[in-house]
């Protein structure tokens, strides 16, 4: 498993490079602003449910983009390796507010972390995510679904940059991370766009309390249209609030 994890990288950074200069581009740029909720709640040493949700606007809390809500459950099997399964609900709006596209989104999951002595975390994980879509037309939901699946490949690194109380890297008052995802497409619905997107990001997490912490990101979006040859580059400016709980 160890070697499967260290082939990963280059082979979807090769799928990258292959599906984004192997073309003539159109490239759309803009910005937008995400206000994030997250809780981690610990069952035990080996179980954990985790939940999300996500307030999206474009530009700097210009118009409403879209609305998520996550939860998940992730399974610890054994050091630094762990399975996971979850539900992703999702809500995008058009430019008048008006809800456009509701997807639902079961996803599974492989992650493994990696310590490096007590400053530096390696992390990568592979998720599979089979995408619903609805649509909305006149203010009414069509008939039926749309369907596709959705690869994604995400590696990090996590530096450590200020110890916690009592002097220890457990629970880090400040913490760099830095890392990139990228999203494939597949299915009978996927003819153009099977490069979906990819994502690089930085944030800095500041643990406030022992059971709180605020995040603040910045992360670069390259993301395929439904026109062949056109893409979108977004600049999205984030913050989190973060809470983690024991049993």
């Amino acid at each position: 498993m160890n070697n499967l994890f260290k082939i990963l990288p280059f082979l979807f950074f090769f799928i990258q490079a292959q599906m984004l200069f192997g073309q003539g581009k159109e490239v759309i740029n803009g910005n937008q602003t995400w206000v994030d909720y997250r809780l981690k709640l610990k069952i035990n040493d080996n179980l954990t449910v985790k939940a999300y949700n996500s307030f999206r606007w474009k530009d700097i809390y210009g118009k409403q983009s879209k609305w998520l809500s996550r939860i998940a459950v992730s399974q610890h099997l054994e050091e630094g390796f762990s399975l996971g399964a979850g539900l992703t609900h999702s809500f995008n709006y058009d430019n008048d507010k008006l809800v456009d596209r509701q997807e639902i989104r079961p996803f599974q999951e492989i992650s493994i972390k990696q310590n490096i002595k007590n400053r530096l975390r390696l992390k990568q994980r592979v998720r599979v995510e089979e995408r619903f879509f609805r649509y909305k037309s006149n203010g009414n939901y069509l008939a039926g679904y749309a369907f596709n699946y959705r690869f994604r490949y995400r590696f990090e690194s996590t530096v450590n940059l200020i110890k916690g109380k009592k002097g220890s890297w457990k629970k880090p008052r400040l913490s760099l991370t830095i890392g990139d995802e990228i999203f494939i497409n597949a299915g009978e619905e996927i003819v153009s766009n099977i490069f979906d997107q990819n994502r690089f990001f930085a944030f800095l997490n500041f643990r406030i309390l022992k059971n709180f912490s605020i995040r603040t990101a910045y992360a670069s979006r390259f993301k395929s249209t439904s026109t062949p040859g056109s893409f979108k580059r977004t600049n999205i400016f984030a913050l989190s609030l973060n809470q983690d709980f024991r049993l």
